[in-house]
């Protein structure tokens, strides 16, 4: 039999009862509750998440993973929305995961980008660096950079 959150209670309140009936972690009931909060405030906080559908949630998705980045959070189906709460999100976030994939690798490429030109201007300004990437070849600031490997994402 599946666990009902209490129908008296408001919509939070029913989030937190069904994590801790399962016994989520304190961290991830913050994070779930963060993000479906986020959800409702995307819409205005006037439509209650069981009046929206699947048009809504792919909208929201995609403008988290265009807007503010948080492709990573999404590719792992894990701390969106949180679809072990709703199982009908499930088909909603696996169906835009092709787009994830090239969207982080793409993001990964730019960063990568972004820090040889940091390092490039450091370089200039400051004198060289003592590290370098022993992979990739291009100066890095510490040592625990020289180690670094940033694999492409090829599935979710």
């Amino acid at each position: 039999m599946k666990f009902k959150p209490n129908p008296e209670y408001r919509l939070m309140d029913q989030v937190r009862e069904v994590l801790r009936y399962y016994h989520y972690a304190y961290r991830t009931e913050q994070s779930y509750s963060f993000w479906i909060l986020q959800y409702i405030k995307f819409y205005g906080g006037k439509t209650h998440p069981k009046d929206m559908g699947k048009n809504e949630v792919e909208r929201f998705l995609s403008f988290l993973a265009e807007k503010k980045n948080v492709a990573a959070a999404m590719a792992s189906a894990r701390n969106s929305i949180g679809y072990e709460i709703d199982q009908s999100l499930k088909d909603t976030i696996y169906g835009i995961k092709s787009n994830i994939v090239s969207f982080s690798n793409q993001y990964v490429r730019n960063r990568i980008k972004k820090h040889i030109d940091f390092v490039a201007e450091r370089i200039q300004s400051k004198g060289s660096l003592k590290y370098t990437n022993k992979f990739y070849g291009f100066p890095v600031i510490t040592n625990q950079e020289k180690e670094l490997i940033i694999n492409d994402l090829t599935e979710v």
